[in-house]
């Protein structure tokens, strides 16, 4: 994260693709290609290094108190709750689907209709 970082504040190199979306295997990838050319330590080698360690400490710490965070019980519970709000719109969703009494009412019937058809398989559900 460091150097990704350094990267972006300190050269015009473009790192967009990091990103919600980015799979970690290409953020790998494209951490070892600027690694195995030294850009890095290049870029590291220009700065001033009173500066570097500001900035260096500056990440570190903000990466830990992310990890820390998500670690937490206020963390955990802010998941808990994103999915909650998840699956309240997916059971809307599929409660908007069958509104009316009659495909409720057709629905229930298959179900019924295939605990008659194979009474084992559904039991186990």
């Amino acid at each position: 994260m460091t150097d990704f970082a350094i990267l972006k504040y300190y050269t015009n190199l473009d790192i967009s693709f990091i990103n919600d979306e980015a799979r970690i295997s290409d953020i790998y990838a494209d951490y070892d290609l600027v690694k195995r050319f030294g850009i890095v330590q290049k870029v590291r080698e220009i700065i001033d290094q009173e500066q570097l360690v500001f900035f260096e400490d500056g990440v570190d710490k903000i990466v830990r108190s992310v990890t820390q965070y998500k670690n937490s019980a206020a963390g955990i519970i802010d998941v808990l709750v994103q999915n909650a709000d998840y699956d309240v719109n997916t059971m809307q969703r599929m409660m908007d689907a069958v509104k009316d009494t009659e495909e409720l009412n057709a629905v229930g019937n298959l179900i019924k209709f295939a605990k008659t058809i194979k009474p084992e398989e559904t039991a186990e559900e």
